[in-house]
């Protein structure tokens, strides 16, 4: 009975003229529920340094394996081909393209978002962008 009251209220509330900032609070209220995208981090490290993956603490095993996997990302040439291509692409539709702000936005979130993967596998792999993966 609950769930039906509940989901009468989301009907009702999505049929008013919420602000943005409410509708924003809303949608990632119900997306959290649901579990369509993450709202918290998913990667990070405690104070001793330890990591923690989805709210749990990895052990070592688990880690090396992370460090690892993340270290063969890095040096995949497939993998670093499609980056290329996704960045060629990105900014060739967002100069070339797009007509409105918001295509050039969503333009630059493609390129941000490979500078994101890039920068958390090198986190993973305990490396920074200077060294050598060698």
């Amino acid at each position: 009975m609950l769930v039906k009251l509940g989901i009468k209220l989301v009907r009702f509330l999505l049929k008013r003229n919420l602000s943005l900032e409410e509708s924003v609070v809303i949608s990632q209220f119900l997306l959290s529920k649901i579990g369509g995208f993450p709202f918290t981090d998913v990667i990070e490290y405690d104070e001793e340094g330890i990591l923690i993956v989805g709210g749990k603490k990895m052990t070592m095993e688990t880690a090396k394996v992370l460090r690892e996997s993340a270290r063969q990302a890095l040096r995949n040439k497939a993998l670093e081909l499609v980056r290329e291509h996704t960045a060629f692409a990105a900014i060739s539709f967002g100069v070339h393209k797009a007509e409105t702000p918001a295509q050039m936005f969503f333009a630059r979130a493609g390129l941000w978002l490979i500078a994101q993967e890039k920068k958390t596998l090198e986190d993973l792999a305990q490396i920074n962008s200077d060294n050598n993966l060698e």
